[in-house]
C-alpha cells in the first residue's frame, strides 16, 4: 500500500507537471499570505479527540469488532467531541449514491442467484493453470479480478466470483489477490469503484472528473500497482515462475 501510494503521487506529479509548474508560478507571484493565527486549546483538544476516535476504529476493525456498530460507535463519538448537530451531517448524505450502491448489489446478486454467472465462469474460468499453478497463471488471473472489477464496479464483483475463489488451487492467496486487484481496480476507471463516482459528483462545479481524463491517469497507477501487488503476494506465498 504504501509502495503504491509512492507510485500514485509519482504518476500524478508527472502526468501534471505542467499544470502543477504553473501553479507554482503563479503562487510565487501572488502576494505572500497572512501568518495563519494558532490554533485556540479547545481546537486542539478536538483535533486530537477526532485522531482518537479514528485510530480506535481501526483498532476495533482489526480486533474483529462489527463494522456496522463500530461505524456508528465512532460517528457519535465524533458527534460529541465536536459538539454538531446531528441535522446538518443527515443533510450531506448523498442518498441518490446510496441508492445506486444498494441497487447494484441487488442487481449483482440477481445476475449470480439466476445462473448465469456461474454459467459464465464454466465457459470462461477465472483461473487457468495445471496443479497449484505457476506465477503466470496467478498474474493472470489477478489481471481477470482487475477487468472484472471494472465491469460490475470492485465490491459487487466479489460476489460474482466468491464460489469460483474457493476453488481454486490456493484459496488463501485467491483471496488475498482478489483484495489487492479488485482494490487497485477501482483506480482504472470511474465505473470502477463507487468512491470515485462520489468525488466526480463532488467536482462537478469545478468542471466534474470526465471518464477519459480519469482513465489517463487510472489505467497505468492500475496496472503498475497491481503488478506489484500480485508480485509481492506470489512472493510472501513463495509461487515459483
Amino acid at each position: 500500500a504504501v509502495a503504491s501510494l509512492l507510485v500514485n503521487h509519482g504518476l500524478c506529479a508527472w502526468l501534471f507537471r505542467r499544470e502543477l509548474a504553473a501553479a507554482r508560478l503563479s503562487t510565487a507571484d501572488a502576494a505572500l499570505p497572512q501568518a495563519i493565527p494558532s490554533q485556540p486549546p479547545a481546537a486542539r483538544i478536538r483535533n486530537a479527540s477526532t485522531l482518537l476516535v479514528l485510530a480506535a476504529t481501526v483498532v476495533a476493525y482489526l480486533a474483529g469488532a462489527d463494522l456496522a456498530f463500530t461505524a456508528v460507535a465512532a460517528f457519535t463519538g465524533l458527534l460529541i467531541v465536536h459538539r454538531a448537530d446531528p441535522r446538518v451531517f443527515w443533510g450531506r448524505i448523498d442518498w441518490s449514491v446510496l441508492l445506486f450502491f444498494g441497487g447494484l448489489f441487488v442487481v449483482v446478486e440477481a445476475f449470480v442467484r439466476s445462473g448465469a454467472a456461474g454459467a459464465l465462469l464454466d465457459r470462461f474460468p477465472v483461473f487457468v493453470g495445471a496443479g497449484g499453478g505457476g506465477a503466470l497463471d496467478w498474474a493472470r488471473t489477478s489481471l481477470v479480478f482487475l477487468i472484472g472489477s471494472n465491469i460490475v464496479s470492485n465490491v459487487p464483483f466479489i460476489l460474482v466470483v466468491r464460489d469460483e475463489v474457493t476453488r481454486m488451487p490456493n484459496p488463501t492467496l485467491a483471496w488475498e489477490l482478489l483484495a489487492v486487484a479488485s482494490t487497485f481496480a477501482g483506480n482504472l476507471t470511474l465505473l470502477g469503484s463507487v468512491a470515485n463516482i462520489i468525488v466526480a459528483e463532488r467536482a462537478h462545479h469545478l468542471g466534474g472528473l470526465p471518464f477519459f481524463k480519469h482513465l489517463r491517469i487510472g489505467l497505468p497507477l492500475a496496472l503498475i500497482t497491481t503488478a506489484l501487488g500480485t508480485a509481492w503476494l506470489l512472493f510472501v506465498h513463495g509461487v515459483a515462475s
